[in-house]
């Protein structure tokens, strides 16, 4: 079953929203900044508002202007629709018209970019050799953004290829990064990846402690934006076996998405609410909740929330031994796991696949 997140997916918005603020340029340009800010706060058509955000940027003419709209449109492409090929066309761009020989905050912005697509595109390698050398311009230019998630991405990778300790390492220090550039978004979004972290690890009691302090710094810093970190203390609260408190806490997710308008908060809301459902085996409930966020998944145009919401309706038809139904959910969910090449999920669909044949005592298929 996946339980969705709310924090990860938004680290690059708030950086985004300060750069647009802390600029002195014009107002179709400041339109467009906010209109991309806003599909991370508040969860609108994603590839609708990029599009618009190229037409808003790319009408200026200052190479600063041109760069800016490159870095932003790199981001989306890295960190929500997961295509790692486009990102890279933007963020060379950008360090094209940034000039390779330039080493300034936007060249480094650029190749954070770059590392994140090397991330999805599963080359660790090239990701590992950027990062090392983003940490050290960064350091260089006191840069507390660029050494931040140049340790965000390492401690991702080494986590990925089990060595525990030098993850939690390079997050402590990123803690002490923001701690002392007195950055509390990003001092609160290096508590909740250290929870991320025990969480990966299975060890629950110890993500709560950390997501605690990253809940306590958002709802001072950003009251109206701390779905999120809510839905995370919720995941851990349901690992935990805790249903109740699980469930407080995804309604307290969604009553905080409802009141900042977060259509993206109402997607992991729903999905999650719909999870805790299904352990308490009311599956009508579940289903209703997933179907629920479904549609807003679809809004939103992510293919990684519609797959993994279709695997969740997947399974709760085939405890329902409904496999019509669940045969019908899982090929479109496998067509979509196709989209976005995620072999991890088209093989979970697989087995949902198989389960479904066995129920159906078609064994032929199911092996």
């Amino acid at each position: 079953m996946k339980l969705h997140y709310g924090t990860r997916l938004m680290l690059g918005a708030t950086y985004v929203i300060r750069t647009a603020i802390s600029r002195i340029i014009p107002l179709s340009i400041l339109t467009g900044l906010f209109l991309f800010c806003h599909f991370s706060a508040k969860g609108e058509n994603v590839r609708a508002i990029v599009d618009s955000c190229k037409v808003a940027l790319r009408v200026q003419h200052t190479n600063a202007q041109y760069i800016e709209a490159d870095l932003l449109i790199a981001d989306a492409y890295a960190e929500f629709f997961h295509t790692p090929d486009s990102c890279l066309i933007y963020a060379n761009d950008a360090i094209k018209r940034i000039g390779k020989n330039t080493i300034s905050k936007e060249y480094v912005r650029a190749n954070v970019s770059m590392a994140k697509a090397y991330y999805v595109d599963r080359k660790p390698e090239k990701c590992v050799t950027l990062l090392d050398s983003i940490y050290t311009i960064s350091k260089a230019l006191n840069f507390s953004y660029g050494i931040y998630k140049a340790l965000y991405y390492k401690s991702i990778l080494y986590n990925d290829i089990n060595e525990p300790d030098s993850a939690i390492n390079f997050l402590m220090e990123a803690l002490e990064v923001n701690k002392k550039a007195k950055d509390y978004t990003d001092l609160a979004s290096a508590y909740n990846n250290i929870g991320e972290l025990y969480f990966s690890r299975k060890q629950y009691k110890k993500a709560l402690e950390y997501d605690f302090q990253s809940l306590q710094i958002w709802r001072k810093a950003e009251p109206a934006r701390v779905s999120g970190i809510l839905s995370d203390v919720g995941n851990c609260y349901f690992y935990l076996e805790q249903y109740d408190s699980a469930l407080k806490y995804y309604n307290d997710a969604f009553a905080n998405s409802n009141a900042s308008n977060n259509t993206l908060g109402y997607a992991f809301s729903y999905n999650n609410i719909g999870l805790v459902y299904f352990k308490k085996g009311e599956y009508g409930k579940a289903l209703n909740n997933y179907y629920t966020a479904l549609n807003y998944y679809y809004k939103l145009g992510m293919l990684q929330g519609i797959t993994n919401c279709l695997d969740n309706i997947c399974k709760t038809y085939i405890a329902k031994k409904d496999y019509t139904n669940a045969l019908k959910e899982a090929n479109l969910a496998l067509r979509y796991a196709f989209q976005l090449k995620d072999r991890g999920l088209a093989y979970i669909i697989y087995i949902d696949l198989s389960n479904v044949y066995a129920g159906k005592r078609d064994f032929e298929k199911a092996y």
